[in-house]
């Protein structure tokens, strides 16, 4: 009965160290992702369509050719889908560490919160 106990023991300690790896894997998935996001939101993007206005601006002066603001727009379609990108790969780790967790992350935080 004691080899039994300690087996059980041994098994329960072993699936706590996996759950809590589990996770810590994706609060760090979400975090990363969060980052990223926001990278986008306050740097990428304001700073690529300031570019496109720019670039506009010079066409409406003659200073550039239609060729050189279709590639900007395109550059600017293409940072639009990475931000994109970067908002899908957040709420796909919110919604995998919510269904780990078993409520919605907010939510846990305000319970916890004193």
């Amino acid at each position: 009965a004691q080899v039994a106990v300690e087996v059980a023991r041994t098994e329960r300690d072993t699936l706590g160290h996996r759950w809590r790896r589990r996770l810590e894997r994706a609060a760090e998935g979400l975090n990363a992702a969060a980052q990223r996001v926001a990278i986008y939101g306050a740097d990428v993007l304001p700073a690529i369509e300031e570019n496109l206005a720019l670039i506009q601006r010079a066409f409406e002066l003659g200073e550039i050719d239609i060729q050189a603001v279709s590639q900007t727009r395109e550059r600017v379609l293409e940072s639009q889908a990475r931000a994109l990108d970067a908002r899908v790969t957040y709420y796909t780790a919110l919604a995998d560490l919510e269904g780990l967790v078993g409520t919605e992350v907010g939510q846990a935080l305000q319970e916890e919160a004193p």
